[in-house]
């Protein structure tokens, strides 16, 4: 009886010791809750932290900017302009500033406003009415949201007086001539030792009067996404003549007009096959094309079109290559001299006029693909011209017989006078063939020609 009770005794300690305890389960419970809790709480903190430092440095950019601003009003009228600009003055227009153990931008544009009040690009005798400043402070990433300006207008001391000079519009657009706003644009005389940067209004549009006559003055512009440009002088000042996008020139007294036309940036994605869409890897070639820059000189006349994309490439072990942020434009692929294995056939899609140029749209991504033949398929590429003008004859019927295989194919020439043979991935067999070749209004054709890989054959026809 002893014995029961006390093992009833250890049974029900036991019992309780087992109740007072935690699951696993219950502790990975409360686990993942505190964890959920402790994540959200250093995230908010994290969050909340970046916004007051945010905050701050707003504010240290406003304050910053009302000092720059309090400095310009104390200034003589004839003081308010940047070192390098027009007006020209005494303030430095691009510099940085540590405010706080923050590094702030600062850039200071200053301008001439032309008046509507009495008339203004011609109709006004003076241009130069009142000066305009604007005063941006940027900080951190110089992202929208880290910049802050403030914009004030100074007039001049009594009645407006004219100090010369001729007045420049740069008008910077797309191709369908929509005015592109916030363009930064630069503009530089080293004759004037004028260096100005300022953007482009709502239309797309610069109007900077009182500018110093002068043919040297260099303009360029840049837009996230867009092409970025830069203006050339002609010949002999550099390798071109004509230059597409020309330096502008002032005249005293004049309204002066540079329209600068830029484009979205394309991407090209470029896959080598052979004539049966099988991919060619490791393929070298060159690509040449996107936005004329002029014709170059530089070996003598008559010189050549020079365009701001010319690159040696190649394709990865896929057969594909990807190029990004390209110009539109047409675009020329080119394989090289040396290459051996393979001849070009053409581009898909192409341009309609060559076969190995396409062309790229603004802001798009187009898949091209270089159609490639191998010289050790046996195989015929027959191509068809003209003889007296080397023109392509689109419609030309080819026809290719072997009597002794039972071979007896036609096919029509494409928009390029082009024929391959065979059409499917049964290489024609090694031997000896016939080859015809007519279209209206010319000679046919006849020759006899053999297949030992591939067959390059040119065949010129006479007109009747």
């Amino acid at each position: 009886m002893r014995i029961i009770n006390k093992m009833q005794k250890i049974k029900h300690k036991t019992k309780i010791s087992f109740n007072k305890g935690f699951t696993i389960i219950e502790a990975l419970v409360v686990l993942s809750i505190f964890s959920i809790i402790l994540v959200t709480f250093y995230s908010t903190f994290t969050l909340g932290t970046r916004y007051i430092i945010d905050a701050k440095n707003r504010l240290g950019a406003i304050s910053l900017a009302n000092q720059k601003m309090e400095i310009v009003r104390n200034l003589q009228y004839d003081d308010i302009g940047t070192l390098t600009g027009v007006p020209q003055g005494v303030l430095d227009d691009d510099y940085y500033e540590n405010v706080n153990a923050v590094s702030y931008h600062v850039k200071t544009d200053i301008s001439f406003i032309d008046d509507v009040f009495d008339g203004t690009e011609g109709a006004d005798v003076v241009a130069t009415d009142y000066k305009t400043v604007r005063i941006s402070i940027l900080w951190g990433d110089e992202a929208a949201s880290r910049q802050v300006f403030l914009l004030s207008d100074f007039v001049p001391p009594g009645i407006e007086t004219n100090i010369g000079g001729g007045t420049l519009r740069v008008n910077v657009i797309d191709t369908p001539a929509n005015g592109l706003s916030d363009v930064a644009v630069n503009i530089s005389s080293a004759s004037n030792g004028i260096n100005i940067s300022t953007s482009t209004d709502s239309s797309g549009t610069v109007l900077r009067p009182g500018m110093p006559a002068g043919d040297d003055y260099v303009i360029s512009v840049s837009k996230e996404n867009y092409e970025s440009i830069t203006t050339l002088p002609l010949s002999p000042d550099s390798d071109y003549d004509p230059v597409a996008d020309q330096n502008a020139s002032i005249i005293e007294g004049s309204l002066n007009i540079k329209s600068i036309i830029i484009d979205l940036l394309a991407d090209i994605n470029i896959t080598a096959e052979d004539f049966f869409g099988n991919p060619i890897p490791n393929i070298s070639f060159n690509l040449n094309g996107g936005r004329l820059v002029g014709n170059n000189i530089s070996e003598g006349m008559p010189g050549s079109l020079e365009y701001n994309y010319n690159e040696d490439l190649s394709t990865d072990s896929s057969g594909e290559i990807n190029i990004d942020n390209v110009s539109p434009g047409f675009y020329v692929f080119t394989l090289p001299d040396e290459i051996e294995g393979y001849e070009f056939y053409e581009m898909i899609p192409n341009d309609d006029i060559d076969s190995d140029t396409f062309v790229v749209d603004p802001g798009s991504d187009i898949d091209v693909k270089a159609i490639l033949l191998d010289e050790s398929f046996d195989s015929l590429f027959v191509s068809v011209s003209d003889i007296s003008s080397g023109t392509a004859i689109e419609g030309a019927k080819v026809h290719l017989t072997n009597n002794l295989l039972g071979y007896d194919i036609s096919l029509i020439a494409d928009k390029f006078g082009k024929v391959y043979f065979p059409q499917d991935e049964t290489p024609l067999v090694k031997d000896s063939y016939e080859l015809s070749v007519s279209a209206d209004g010319f000679n046919d054709n006849n020759s006899t020609i053999s297949i030992d890989g591939l067959n390059m054959s040119y065949i010129q026809l006479t007109p009747q």
